[in-house]
């Protein structure tokens, strides 16, 4: 089966294996349910379209960090679910 790039800030090498259910939303159903509300996922084209990642590398107390800009800063952005 094919893999799916996931689509949350930060990691764009990060893979899925059924982009209809996505690990993430099983936490956030679950979340809502708790509170009897019924949520849906609904997706949009899964082909036809690119994410461009340009990373950023930094010198921080005096070692290279890699990373992605927080949004609207130049401050490095680590995704710790990865």
């Amino acid at each position: 089966m094919k893999k799916f790039s996931t689509c949350h800030p930060g990691c764009p090498s990060c893979t899925i294996d059924d982009p209809l259910n996505p690990p993430i939303f099983q936490t956030i159903k679950s979340f809502f349910e708790k509170n009897e509300i019924e949520i849906k996922l609904v997706a949009k084209d899964l082909f036809g379209w690119r994410i461009k990642v340009k990373p950023a590398v930094r010198a921080i107390n005096g070692k290279t960090a890699i990373g992605l800009f927080k949004k609207g800063s130049h401050k490095l952005f680590k995704e710790s679910s990865c």
